[in-house]
Order: structure tokens, then sequence, then C-alpha cells
């Protein structure tokens, strides 16, 4: 009968024990065991701590992340005005090509031009007024 005793009150005593002791006073404040607050009070500061830190991490990524596409902006419009003056200067270096070309093709007409120039300036070409 004894160690039924003793059994019933060890049962007894760990179900009170599983129970929540804590009490919601009607200003809305939890009260309850020391022990309890300080498992919480320990868990949130570690949950706090790593919202904290991912917090920081997400904003120091975000802001990389900013920069980086700032940077890819900028060297996009770099290289787009880079490839509007390369094909400028393909074009202009396109025309003097063709006006090289043909400025060689007149070139051996200008030698007619000029000998018959000479031909017929010399023969009788501009007189001075003589009156």
């Amino acid at each position: 009968m004894r160690y039924a005793l003793v059994a019933l009150m060890l049962l007894l005593t760990h179900s009170l024990c599983a129970q929540s002791k804590w009490v919601m006073t009607p200003d809305s404040m939890a009260h309850g065991p020391a022990n309890d607050v300080f498992k919480w009070a320990t868990y949130r500061a570690v949950v706090n701590e790593q919202s904290r830190e991912k917090t920081i991490s997400y904003y120091l990524l975000r802001s990389e992340l900013t920069r980086q596409e700032c940077r890819a902006d900028a060297l996009d419009s770099a290289l787009a005005s880079h490839k509007e003056v390369a094909f400028e200067a393909e074009n202009k270096a396109k025309f003097w090509k063709e006006k090289y070309e043909k400025c060689q093709s007149r070139r051996p007409l200008r030698g007619l031009y000029f000998v018959a120039g000479l031909l017929l300036g010399a023969g009788g070409g501009y007189k001075a007024n003589e009156d």
C-alpha cells in the first residue's frame, strides 16, 4: 500500500508539474515560473539575433546587387555609345575611302585637262583690254 501511495503521489506531482503555471493578469501581462521566463528570453534572444543577422545580410546583399546593377547599366550604356562611335567611324572611313577611290579614278584625266588648259592658254587665251 505504501508503494501505491508513493506512486500515486509521484503521478500527481508529475501531472501538476506538466501543467502550465502561467497566469494572465487583467492588464494582459503573463506571469509564470522564472525558469520558463529565462528559457523563453534565451530563445527570443537567439531568434532576434538570427533575424538581425539575416536582415543585415539581406540589406548588404541588396545594396551590393543595386551597385552591381548600376555598374552593369553604366557598362551597357558605355558599350552602346562605343558601338555608335565605332559605327560612325566605320561610315566615315567608308565615305573617305570611296572619295579617295573616286579621286584616284579621275587622276589620269587631271593630267589631260592640265595639258589641254596649257595648250589653249598658250594659243591665244585671255587678252587684256587694249583700249
